[in-house]
């Protein structure tokens, strides 16, 4: 992503495993008691267990970051113990792959759906940085990669755009996550994501929402979803 975006985040070097552990900040730091500070947990690399590292962004209230923040505006607790073992530093500004799943089936032929799809991934596609990668699957009856992981964002654009709902196809929403999450496991460890463009639920079968989240979680990537008003709109 861009700087501007990577200068968000913090990275947590932390020398114990992050299963039901909990960061919070602070009360000393202004506006952490009355809520109007909060933290998010962006990804949580374990490749190098039992060192972990977890991409973190604090915000204030109006959604800006807060930067500049030491290791003691920070505590780490795990099972409800301290954990003193924890490094904060600003990340590095590592790229970022991204593998785009679009939504091609039937059903997003109703209304503005596909055209409103494209046009969502070609505007997240222009604010990727040099040091960023993606990639694009397209699914209805079947999950399929398009384009392969690149930094020509343009090419990558075009093919988006270029991209056609079938009329009567029927929607592989969960194979397309299951595919995605399994070419991004096989790529080195870093920043990873995966976005999808869909105006529904899956209606293919042979993939479970089980099977599409387990191999994201095995993949230890974060999974988006961007939701389309389409004619067939399900918001489940």
């Amino acid at each position: 992503m861009q700087q501007s975006t990577i200068a968000r985040q913090r990275r947590v070097r932390i020398g114990c495993a992050l299963a039901a552990a909990a960061l919070v900040i602070l009360p000393g730091l202004a506006g952490a008691q009355n809520g109007s500070i909060s933290l998010s947990i962006n990804q949580v690399l374990s490749g190098e267990f039992p060192h972990v590292t977890a991409y973190v962004t604090v915000v204030d209230a109006s959604g800006l970051p807060i930067l500049g923040l030491e290791e003691t505006e920070f505590a780490l607790q795990e099972d409800g113990a301290p954990v003193a073992q924890a490094e904060v530093s600003q990340a590095a500004v590592d790229g970022i792959n991204v593998l785009l799943a679009l939504d091609a089936s039937g059903s997003m032929l109703g209304g503005t759906a596909m055209s409103d799809a494209q046009d969502a991934a070609s505007t997240f596609l222009s604010q990727l940085g040099p040091s960023d990668q993606a990639g694009l699957i397209v699914f209805s009856e079947q999950a399929d990669l398009v384009h392969d992981l690149t930094d020509d964002f343009a090419a990558l654009s075009r093919s988006v755009q270029n991209v056609e709902a079938q009329p009567n196809a029927r929607t592989a929403l969960y194979e397309a996550v299951s595919e995605a999450a399994e070419r991004i496991a096989q790529l080195p460890p870093g920043r990873k994501a995966i976005v999808v463009f869909t105006d529904g639920s899956d209606t293919v079968g042979g993939y479970s929402l089980k099977d599409a989240i387990d191999r994201a979680q095995e993949a230890n990537v974060p999974l988006y979803t961007v939701g389309l008003v389409g004619g067939e709109f399900d918001p489940a």
